[in-house]
Parts: C-alpha cells; sequence; structure tokens
C-alpha cells in the first residue's frame, strides 16, 4: 500500500490532499477544505474522496480535543460513511 499525503496549510478555507492505494489499482485521493481551526481545540474540514476522478463521497468531519488533566480525548464527529477508514487510523495514536 503507498500513503502520500499533504497536509501543510492548515488554516479556515486552506486545503490538504491524500492519496492511498495499492500498487497496480487506481488510487482513492481523499482531498477537503478546512473550515474551521482552533489550535488544540478543534478542527472541522470537509472531505472528498474520489477514485479515477469520479467522487464517490462527500462529508465534512470534526474532531475535537479535550483536556483530560495527564491525557487528551479526541472526539470525532464524521457525518458520512468513513468509519472503517477512520478506525485504522485512529488505532495507530499512543
Amino acid at each position: 500500500m503507498t500513503l502520500s499525503i499533504d497536509a501543510r496549510d492548515v488554516r479556515v478555507g486552506g486545503r490538504y490532499q491524500a492519496t492511498s492505494g495499492m500498487r497496480g489499482e487506481v488510487p482513492i485521493v481523499e482531498a477537503g477544505e478546512y473550515r474551521e481551526v482552533a489550535p488544540d481545540e478543534r478542527l472541522v474540514f470537509d472531505v472528498s474522496l474520489a477514485r479515477g476522478g469520479t467522487v464517490f463521497s462527500r462529508t465534512r468531519c470534526t474532531v475535537e480535543f479535550l483536556d483530560r488533566g495527564e491525557r487528551t480525548q479526541l472526539v470525532l464527529t464524521d457525518a458520512g460513511e468513513h468509519a472503517s477508514g477512520w478506525g485504522m487510523a485512529l488505532n495507530h495514536l499512543a
């Protein structure tokens, strides 16, 4: 599996893009725009998923970071159907 991410433009109106896929397959391109950026508190962004130039999913995601003393709780609200993808990504957090 290959993965390429460009998410450096984290500001309201900023854009990001991630491309992933298996060798020999048409990659999936995730592209989005940041709608709300509150450092250490909240991130809201729109997401579209496309394969071969055809968009097959659009959603808005909200990620909240809640201070729990020595820990931070991450609350993810995804208005779409990306639960399995988010689950794989979040399993890598310590």
